[in-house]
């Protein structure tokens, strides 16, 4: 029945174990879903499958100790599960299922039931209220996984155009406008103290004069700057050992992360050796490498069934 719920409505797994027998509204036909993320409660209606389907499973598993939850724990005490428990219950039925798909994300049904309502000719702002979406972009997320219905409305890769003519004279006019330009008062952290601190934040300037503010950068060199002060004072050289033992201290972070911090500090000591000797620059064959995004896999009707019929 849990599961029924997350692929019939697109519940996320935080939204259906919350769920009291308050929120069937068995006369008014309408399910009500409280939303942990929006604070908000959504209305969707109660189709005659989802009332059989709640009423076969209340006949089978009433309410233990008093209490008004849907979905209890099988093993006393009896409390509500989790939102982590459902992660385990969805792929340990899809294991059952024989169906191969592997270990799968709960947002697997969100993502699924959107692109099939998409495929059914449901308007966007229908499937953006169905899945308990604010904004129409947070609904766009989850239909670019729809790859055979993008294709057909995909435009042909544009032909090269030779240039022609001169440079015209109003082109910073043609220029398309910064879409979140740096604040007038924006300003450059004022606390490095190692011996490089100077070089930083002429480095930071010099970027920052493009048009961007290039905060984590800026964050992650006033770390490394105070990492300095600490272990070599007011040393201006680097070196290895103590590069690498800053970069011990980010061990932590995923290694896309943790990538793009040592990349900063690189490009930073690449900028600063043009003119001054740094002792020693970082290869970037020795980084980590970055881990790419995994996208869920969209599961069909079919393969629903079979979910839902192994449960």
């Amino acid at each position: 029945t849990l599961l029924y719920l997350m692929a019939a409505y697109g519940l996320r797994c935080g939204e259906v174990v919350v769920l009291t027998l308050e929120d069937i509204e068995w006369r008014a036909r309408q399910l009500h879903v409280p939303q942990r993320k929006t604070k908000n409660k959504l209305v969707l209606p109660l189709t005659d499958e989802a009332g059989d389907v709640l009423q076969r499973y209340l006949k089978k598993c009433p309410p233990r100790d008093g209490r008004r939850e849907l979905f209890l724990r099988l093993i006393a005490p009896y409390q509500p599960l989790h939102s982590t428990s459902v992660h385990d219950i969805l792929n340990h039925w899809i294991g059952r299922s024989d169906l191969g798909l592997g270990t799968q994300g709960t947002h697997v049904f969100r993502h699924s039931l959107a692109c099939r309502l998409l495929r059914q000719g449901v308007p966007l702002k229908t499937i953006g209220d169905t899945l308990g979406h604010r904004d129409i972009e947070s609904t766009g997320a989850y239909l670019r996984l729809a790859i055979d219905d993008l294709r057909q409305v995909a435009l042909p890769v544009p032909k090269a155009v030779p240039f022609k003519g001169a440079i015209q004279s109003d082109w910073k006019a043609c220029l398309p406008r910064v879409r979140h330009p740096v604040a007038l008062f924006h300003r450059t952290p004022t606390r490095f103290r190692s011996g490089l601190g100077a070089a930083i934040q002429q480095y930071l300037a010099t970027k920052q004069a493009l048009g961007r503010a290039y905060d984590n950068e800026a964050r992650t060199l006033l770390h490394w700057d105070g990492f300095l002060y600490r272990h070599q004072g007011r040393s201006r050289i680097i070196t290895s050992d103590s590069f690498n033992a800053w970069a011990a201290q980010l061990t932590h972070l995923n290694p896309s992360v943790l990538r793009n911090r040592l990349r900063f500090v690189r490009n930073f000591l690449r900028f600063h050796s043009r003119q001054h000797k740094v002792g020693f620059l970082p290869e970037l064959a020795t980084f980590p490498r970055t881990v790419p995004p995994r996208l869920p896999r969209l599961v069909s009707e079919e393969e629903m069934a079979r979910i839902l019929a192994a449960a």
